[in-house]
């Protein structure tokens, strides 16, 4: 063998030996999230917004006691400064399910039970389980790893925000969606979760009807592929003009006023509609038919318990499949969804939002930058911010009733001017320091527009995000702005691959990658040394 010839087998082996290692590190660095999809697809061929947090083989993680790491109730109430107590009596829904969730009722008692909250069962009337139709002709059973695992998310998150609430889960069964909201509205509904969707197109503005009720709060998953460019189709009925379009974020405890620093998710599904008239309660200007989101919620990092034939136990889960169910639940505790609500409440009363300003869930440019970039005001992946039950608790209105939702809307607004402007959330405490200078701004180029959310996270990026992190600290009501720095860093962006316009793409968080040991190091050097190479390209795909 030549001096030439034998450098290259031994720079191949000791190449795949180094980057061998680092794969492995990297797939053992972080637990990552599965989309339900991923597992085993939802059997009526609509496509699950809930992921669950797997282990090294994709199956997932299941725990004997709550996630230590899971938000559960308490965690969640105080993110979002919610009463004690509210929605007493009031029922709340979730209508999905392809199969029977056998074990609903007794699932929901480990959960509330774990957490303190009373009792929710068929004996005290407070947990309903129907079919399309009212009855209990239900499917087949059905497994935690497909849309059962769905449902009990759904009912997690609907007690966590709720937890005076009655709870209904509709099984349609075979029934129309029109027929199953119809069931759950006569049973005394005044709000329903949706946390599936499937695309767009096909889909008319008359067929948009089953999803229209004045009253109704109907808050609707807008999915987990991140941000849809006008190319494609939006996950509907998060589209529909009846509803409420509910995207994700994720939070972390902080020294802020609030508590609590909270950050777009990078996975809530965006974008402008390519189907839906514009409502004329939605003011943005960049997209000229339907916006998506409306407002967003906790989509990352919560605990819920699932069991089925083959055991069961607690687990990790996210997903804007969290954040609809947990504002149907969050608003009727704070008395906005209670029968007279309409969506244009959100966007009347986006002064009482707390204004996400960080985070990014792909890649726009032009006039629908803002689609898929969190910032002052409205934007795509947050919508007009998360609830500040501060400033919400009590509000009746719920945008009017009968569909007058203005006068209700200004009747709050009024009230709401004063406190708005303040410290509460346009001055140190959202508006100011802490999100628009040195903890979302100045370092948040690196931990909320950089590496942390943008990067290894699904959104695309190699080595950190385009997101400009904190680049102006001013709330909508006046905070002054921060000195943030934009999150560029070693940007390598490449196409969205959980983005396919079937709504159906892989939307884990991929694992991020560890730093590499010193003799890793070595050894690749050695092998790219003796394989002659002069400069190593930049660009490795993240998986």
């Amino acid at each position: 063998m030549t001096s030439r010839n034998w450098r290259a087998p031994l720079a191949l082996f000791f190449g795949c030996l180094a980057f061998s290692g680092l794969g492995e590190r990297s797939a053992r660095a972080e637990p990552y999230f599965r989309r339900l999809d991923d597992m085993k697809r939802v059997p009526d061929g609509r496509h699950s917004h809930a992921r669950i947090l797997v282990d090294d083989n994709g199956q997932p993680q299941v725990l004997p006691a709550p996630p230590p790491d899971g938000f559960g109730p308490a965690d969640l109430a105080s993110a979002y400064h919610l009463p004690k107590s509210g929605g007493n009596g009031l029922l709340i829904t979730t209508i999905l399910g392809g199969t029977h969730y056998k074990n609903a009722e007794a699932d929901l008692a480990k959960y509330r039970d774990a957490y303190g909250l009373p009792p929710c069962t068929k004996a005290n009337g407070c947990f309903i389980q129907v079919d399309g139709k009212g009855g209990t002709d239900f499917a087949s059973d059905g497994g935690c790893d497909n849309d059962i695992g769905e449902t009990a998310l759904d009912l997690d998150m609907l007690s966590a925000g709720c937890p005076d609430c009655k709870i209904m889960v509709v099984e349609p069964n075979g029934t129309s969606d029109g027929d199953a909201i119809k069931t759950a509205i006569g049973k005394g509904a005044v709000a329903i979760s949706i946390s599936w969707g499937y695309g767009e197109n096909g889909v008319s503005q008359s067929d948009d009807k089953a999803w229209t009720h004045p009253g109704i709060a109907i808050f609707v998953a807008t999915g987990d592929s991140g941000y849809f460019s006008p190319q494609q189709e939006l996950s509907y009925p998060a589209t529909s003009l009846g509803v409420v379009a509910v995207a994700g974020t994720k939070l972390k405890r902080s020294n802020s006023a609030r508590g609590w620093d909270e950050v777009a998710w990078d996975g809530g599904g965006s974008g402008c509609s390519k189907s839906f008239d514009k409502p004329s309660w939605q003011t943005d200007t960049g997209c000229s038919k339907r916006s998506v989101a409306d407002m967003s919620a906790i989509s990352d990092n919560v605990a819920m318990y699932c069991s089925d034939s083959s055991g069961g136990g607690w687990m990790t889960a996210g997903g804007t499949s969290a954040s609809a169910p947990y504002s149907a639940g969050m608003m009727t505790r704070l008395g906005v969804a209670n029968g007279h609500f309409d969506p244009a409440w959100v966007w009347q009363n986006k002064q009482k939002f707390f204004d996400i300003t960080s985070g990014s869930n792909g890649n726009c440019s032009g006039a629908l930058k803002y689609l898929c970039n969190a910032g002052v005001g409205y934007d795509g992946p947050t919508g007009n911010g998360t609830p500040n039950g501060d400033l919400i608790a009590g509000d009746t209105s719920g945008g009017g009733s009968g569909g007058s939702g203005g006068a209700g809307g200004n009747a709050a607004g009024g009230a709401a001017g004063t406190n708005t402007g303040g410290a509460n959330n346009a001055g140190a405490g959202f508006g100011g320091t802490n999100f628009g200078g040195a903890n979302f701004g100045g370092a948040g180029g690196l931990n909320a527009g950089g590496a942390n959310s943008a990067g290894f996270s699904g959104s695309g990026a190699i080595f950190g995000g385009g997101g400009a992190a904190g680049s102006a600290g001013a709330s909508a009501s006046g905070g002054q702005a921060g000195s943030g720095h934009a999150g560029s860093s070693n940007a390598g962006a490449e196409a969205n691959p959980m983005s396919g316009s079937d709504n159906s793409g892989c939307s884990c968080s991929t694992p991020r990658r560890s730093s590499p040991s010193s003799a890793l190091l070595v050894l690749g050097a050695l092998g790219l040394v003796l394989a002659g190479v002069r400069r190593v390209r930049n660009g490795r795909r993240a998986r």
